[in-house]
């Protein structure tokens, strides 16, 4: 699930060249490189994906990056929202579409975040249960937000991440620093890549956030 929930104003833009360019026949986003996102002005570019409710691109490099990291191992995403990154690595998307349930929905409305537009082709199943259901060797995540109590940052709708971890030591976060750098489970040994393809909400010129965290190998 992505968040936390903060409204935000973005200014006007038009948006038409971006969504005739990046979707395919199906609604389904291209797997493009990271050059042909920077191309796009950044205020259209951020209008668009918080239009769509998306957080974070699958560019090219960043496909090739898990498909070299996964290495042909067991793997599935877990909140996988629209399913585009489990889509272009050719794994079991899953998500609780927690954004679907009528509470969580007044929320985003309140906020006036529009909700993600969950994929066809994922799996409706809560992080825990899809590891349990399907033991896999490395789980990944794009913009997955911890549980919290109000004691943490996080949302109450989160993943017990510290759970999640001692099911599967071996998790990749595709986030923010600014959005996900407080997590719990950043206490337990891991690695923080960042580089200039990676393409995200995060992703403001002259100061982007957005990262890899990388924990097990």
């Amino acid at each position: 699930m992505a968040g936390p929930v903060i409204s935000v104003a973005i200014p006007t833009s038009d948006t038409t060249i971006i969504e005739q360019t990046v979707l395919d026949d199906r609604g389904c986003l291209k797997i493009l490189p990271a050059s042909a996102w920077q191309a796009f002005d950044w205020n259209a570019l951020r209008l668009w994906m918080h239009r769509k409710g998306i957080y974070g691109i699958p560019t090219t490099e960043l496909v090739t990056w898990f498909q070299a990291h996964i290495r042909g191992r067991k793997a599935i995403e877990v909140g996988a929202g629209n399913g585009s990154l489990g889509r272009a690595l050719g794994i079991t998307a899953t998500d609780s579409f927690i954004q679907l349930q009528p509470e969580v929905a007044l929320i985003y409305a309140i906020q006036g975040q529009p909700l993600v537009q969950y994929g066809q082709d994922v799996v409706k199943l809560d992080a825990l249960a899809a590891i349990k259901l399907y033991q896999p060797e490395i789980v990944i995540a794009s913009w997955l937000t911890q549980y919290s109590d109000g004691s943490r940052p996080g949302c109450m709708f989160g993943v017990q991440e510290e759970e999640l971890l001692q099911a599967c030591p071996n998790y990749v976060v595709f986030g923010s620093l600014s959005s996900h750098g407080q997590k719990s489970i950043r206490s337990v040994k891991h690695r923080v890549i960042q580089e200039p393809w990676m393409i995200s909400r995060a992703s403001i010129p002259g100061n982007n956030t957005s990262a890899l965290l990388v924990w097990g190998n």
